[in-house]
């Protein structure tokens, strides 16, 4: 795994921080709403307040990536160097379809040794994309398309036309706006593979990934009449249809960040799916201590889990990280303690 963003530069230090509770967001240097007060926001202080756009972006995933090769190259488990699939975010003011083609450009001038990170695959967009991409990863290692893949997203929300949109849409947490959110950034990887492959080259799973599921909702995030949680619990029991009567899901990290749309899309899931909940009111998101964090929301939501397993603190051996994107793509993945 491998992870950076404001409140911590690896997984062991992001995850210990999130549930200390302890929260980086603060008044941007010099971005400013339309009433021209500071954005309150999520900001990886080791990065260069200007920098902004792709090279942002190659800013927060380039080290992550780094930690991931660097175990990867160790286990001598990248032969032939294993595909990136990766997760951004939908396209918007300040993230236009061009940057897609500068992002795979920069991406391809990071300096891996298992990872190969040109072309890179884009799986999903939004929070829910880095679900999509851990979907497409495990497909193409049962077709034996390939033995290993990196799977991962990586979003940013400083930048001035970005700030603007969030603005008018009344999205920006600020005075006046009920159901804004503050704007993070963060990067987020994992490499995944199968139980032979791992036996191979001696390598101890972190977690097994049981099931995961990824559908469109057609309703518009923004509908009149909300969003009724129907395909949020479609990907939520198909990604737990292995499960038995009694087995129960004890930890589960999603992406709420404030909006209402989300939290009522989540309310009414959970009331759809409340039987494989242990409590599903009791959920992880890491928006209070990084601002959301966009594209990055799925594959941080199961670091969090590993690390909560690694470290003693979950509440039992199943997690479950569920994400919603605007565009309506919604995912699920249901992981176990190993």
């Amino acid at each position: 795994m491998g992870v950076r963003c404001p409140v911590g530069l690896t997984a062991p230090q992001t995850a210990a921080a999130i549930r200390a509770g302890i929260s980086r967001i603060g008044e941007h240097p010099y971005l400013t709403d339309a009433s021209r007060a500071k954005v309150l926001c999520g900001v990886d202080a080791s990065l260069d307040p200007v920098l902004q756009g792709p090279a942002r972006f190659a800013g927060l995933a380039g080290p992550a990536l780094l930690q991931v090769d660097a175990i990867l190259s160790a286990a001598q488990a990248a032969s032939p160097r294993v595909p990136l699939l990766l997760a951004l975010p939908e396209t918007r003011p300040g993230f236009e379809t061009t940057d897609l083609g500068t992002m795979q450009k920069l991406f391809g001038t990071i300096s891996l040794t298992s990872i190969d990170p040109a072309p890179v695959s884009i799986s999903g967009t939004g929070h829910a994309g880095g679900l999509a991409a851990l979907r497409d990863g495990i497909d193409r290692i049962a077709r034996g398309q390939d033995r290993i893949c990196v799977v991962g997203g990586v979003d940013t929300y400083l930048h001035f036309g970005t700030i603007r949109w969030l603005d008018e849409g009344r999205r920006l947490a600020r005075e006046g706006t009920r159901a804004g959110f503050p704007p993070g950034e963060a990067a987020a990887f994992v490499a995944i593979a199968g139980e032979e492959e791992l036996r191979r080259h001696q390598l101890r799973p972190l977690a097994r990934v049981s099931g995961v599921a990824c559908m469109r909702e057609s309703q518009p995030f923004d509908a009149d009449e909300g969003l009724q949680g129907k395909v949020l619990a479609e990907v939520i029991e198909a990604a737990a249809s292995g499960l038995s009567a009694e087995q129960e899901i004890s930890d589960t990290y999603g992406d709420i960040n404030g909006e209402r749309p989300r939290t009522e899309d989540w309310g009414f899931a959970l009331m759809r799916t409340t039987r494989r909940f242990r409590d599903g009111t009791a959920y992880v998101t890491p928006v209070g201590s990084c601002g959301d964090v966009g594209a990055a929301s799925g594959v941080l939501g199961c670091v969090l889990a590993v690390e909560a397993w690694r470290r003693g603190y979950a509440h039992g051996s199943r997690a479950l990280v569920w994400a919603g994107s605007w565009n309506g793509l919604r995912g699920a993945a249901l992981l176990e303690r190993v």
